[in-house]
């Protein structure tokens, strides 16, 4: 099953190029789900009528959507654990911040919707899901893994076996447990090859900022971007003076967009008068999505190519030299003065561009040493770090046994 994320800048018409694209690959064959994460009435004006229930439904032979209500069935369980963990605070030794964020959990209706995508592509049912992701999909990829941190470190296992002092409530281990295993297995469906992000983007400075913020926060996190969709392109001639400024100014921006992208295509989308009226205007924009100016043949080809899964992306990589270790991290599109690193625990905080923050877990083997630096250079982030002396004690003299010592 293939799995592809849509995600633009707001007013990008990223919710009309899903469904399009949904409409497109149904009609040549691939049995389609499109997943909306935010808000209905989108996928009601789009599609043509309104969502039905909180199952998904079928819009016509092969193409069926599932509405972002349908979260809504998960949500359930999540008033019990709160309730639960509330109590629970009164006993740790946590900070403030970090309670509140696990109580009110921001995007909690975001993270129900990629557990209900996590059970679509269980289910199998589908060739193709793909996923109304909105304006923060970046951000939104790595919340169910920090969410899953932060449950972990409030529910070890020392308070799971009641070795703190207190009996471990049943209700509150079982919907911890449960919220941990759907959310490791969204983690799982999001990193797969047969997973990707296209980014929709608006051919101005606005849009084209939006677009690097995103290319660097989805590489520093691994995901694989599979291409960039140029929405509302306006076509050139004519001598009217606004119209050929917009023209020049649109063409600097997307010249600079394929330059980012590389070697991803960047596809080129007209600026239609109206957006698509039915279902069959949807198809004809979905064909441009898919195959570009392409018609026939060349558009059941160029599906075809949409549904085989993408190379290995980049994952973080560990380097060891002696008692140093770097942390090589994809980071394109950035100088170091675009970074901002923090070390917190076990966690590396990257925030891109003053806006965008990434939440990096550190591999085992660099929790037990100290952050002495890093670097940024050929689309890399190098974070550089030493062993920690009073975690890891250095070997007795004389010694040659290295059996104990944790590797990379």
């Amino acid at each position: 099953m293939r799995v592809l994320l849509l995600a633009g800048k707001g007013g990008a018409g990223t919710t009309t190029l899903a469904a399009a694209t949904a409409v497109a690959t149904a009609r040549c064959g691939v049995k389609s789900l499109l997943v909306s994460t935010g808000d209905d009435s989108a996928f009601a004006d789009v599609l043509s009528g309104p969502a039905r229930g909180h199952g998904p439904h079928e819009v016509e032979p092969g193409l069926s959507v599932l509405p972002g209500a349908a979260a809504e069935q998960l949500s359930r369980s999540w008033p019990t654990l709160r309730k639960h963990l509330s109590g629970l605070f009164g006993g740790l030794d946590l900070p403030t911040s970090e309670a509140l964020s696990l109580l009110a959990l921001p995007g909690a209706r975001d993270v129900l919707s990629l557990l209900t995508l996590r059970q679509q592509v269980d289910e199998g049912q589908w060739d193709l899901v793909i996923v109304d992701g909105g304006t923060h999909l970046p951000r939104l990829l790595s919340t169910p893994a920090a969410l899953t941190r932060l449950v972990d470190r409030v529910w070890t296992p020392e308070r799971r076996a009641g070795l703190d002092g207190g009996c471990p409530d049943p209700a509150l281990s079982e919907a911890t447990a449960r919220l941990r295993d759907e959310l490791g297995q969204a983690v799982a469906v999001l990193r797969a090859r047969t997973t990707s992000v296209r980014l929709v983007l608006t051919p101005d400075s606005a849009g084209l900022a939006w677009t690097r913020r995103s290319l660097t926060a989805l590489g520093l996190q691994g995901y694989g971007v599979d291409g960039v969709l140029a929405n509302r392109v306006l076509p050139g001639g004519g001598d009217d003076p606004w119209r050929t400024g917009q023209v020049d100014a649109q063409s600097r921006v997307l010249a600079e967009a394929e330059a980012l992208a590389a070697p991803q295509l960047v596809r080129r989308l007209p600026y239609l008068t109206r957006e698509p009226a039915d279902v069959d205007e949807l198809a004809e924009l979905g064909r441009r999505v898919v195959a570009g100016p392409e018609r026939g043949a060349a558009v059941a080809a160029a599906v075809e190519q949409l549904m085989r899964p993408l190379p290995e992306s980049a994952q973080a990589d560990v380097r060891r030299d002696g008692d140093a270790y770097d942390l090589v991290l994809t980071a394109p599109l950035v100088r170091a003065s675009d970074l901002d690193l923090r070390r917190d625990g076990d966690e590396l905080r990257v925030r891109v561009h003053g806006e965008q923050l990434v939440v990096v877990l550190l591999p085992s083997v660099l929790r037990r040493c100290l952050t002495t630096g890093a670097t940024v250079a050929g689309g890399r982030l190098v974070v550089h770090f030493v062993r920690d002396p009073q975690q890891w004690p250095a070997p007795p003299a004389g010694s040659t046994s290295s059996a104990t010592e944790e590797q990379p």
